[in-house]
């Protein structure tokens, strides 16, 4: 059958910047349902009301997806007020945490695995039945090239990602033989306030953001993504060459990239707290 937009419901998470918000302002230029879902009720208006106004279907809910446990209730509700369920579900939010391991509280590493991991878990388990019933449907689950090796100072950020990973790739052969596809999205760095909005909370002195100087626009990213989802593909990965020869050393090099890593990161480790500093923040 071909793949046609007008005949697709997308739920699009963390759609109210960066790649999300490319996402559904995408989706709607193809005219599919679109429905945002972020905290930012003021942007999500925007999206929405440009998505109608170029001939999609937009609605927007905004909800933390922290509270794991009313994700189901929170699901219903949209179902019911759309008439539909959706065919695609992106999970795109995305929470990043600064610090070391040792002094980045245990409660920072659970908000960002709940953020980050289980919150896509349970809204694959709320779209998941309705797909399969439908006998159609893509579950799209946004990584990074951050998951194959960690670095240090982002280790709650990388195992949240590595922790989605592994979940997709068991779901991903639970559905062989269905007509439910996964596709996993490496995007690569694009231009976003992601960085701006680390949650770093004095963990890592003098924390810096990254140059943006040369990333790509994040429309770029969501034009390839929706290329990928037409084509039924399982992946794409989108990452920079540094990034792809990373993953290749983490296998075959595990050693050799370790040095790089530490080597590269030497001025920044200095920043490693005293245990009386790192305590304190407890």
């Amino acid at each position: 059958m071909e793949f046609n937009w007008e005949n697709e419901v997308i739920f699009v998470t963390g759609a109210s910047s960066g790649l999300g918000k490319a996402l559904a302002l995408m989706a709607g230029e193809l005219n599919a349902t679109v429905i945002s879902i972020a905290r930012n009720e003021e942007v999500l208006k925007e999206v929405t009301n440009e998505i109608n106004g170029s001939g999609g279907s937009g609605y927007y809910y905004c909800f933390d997806l922290e509270n794991i446990s009313q994700i189901p209730e929170f699901y219903k509700e949209i179902v019911q007020e759309v008439g539909k369920t959706p065919t695609i579900l992106i999970n795109n939010v995305g929470y990043q945490v600064a610090g070391f391991v040792q002094n980045t509280p245990v409660e920072v590493y659970n908000k960002n695995y709940r953020v980050n991991t289980l919150a896509p878990i349970a809204l694959i388990q709320c779209a998941l039945p309705d797909m399969i019933n439908h006998n159609k449907g893509v579950i799209a689950n946004v990584m990074s090239s951050i998951m194959y090796h960690a670095f240090p100072g982002v280790s709650s950020y990388c195992a949240s990602k590595c922790a989605l990973g592994a979940i997709h790739e068991s779901l991903k052969t639970e559905l062989s033989g269905t007509n439910v596809k996964t596709l996993r999205i490496r995007p690569g760095s694009f231009k976003s306030n992601y960085w701006e909005n680390t949650d770093v909370d004095g963990r890592i002195s003098d924390f810096k953001l990254p140059a943006g100087n040369g990333l790509r626009d994040p429309s770029f990213v969501a034009t390839k993504i929706c290329e990928a989802i037409e084509r039924g593909d399982s992946e794409i990965n989108l990452s920079t060459l540094k990034d792809k020869i990373g993953y290749h050393l983490s296998y075959w090099a595990p050693g050799t990239l370790d040095k790089i890593i530490a080597d590269k990161n030497r001025n920044f480790v200095k920043k490693y707290p005293d245990k009386k500093t790192a305590m304190a923040n407890y």
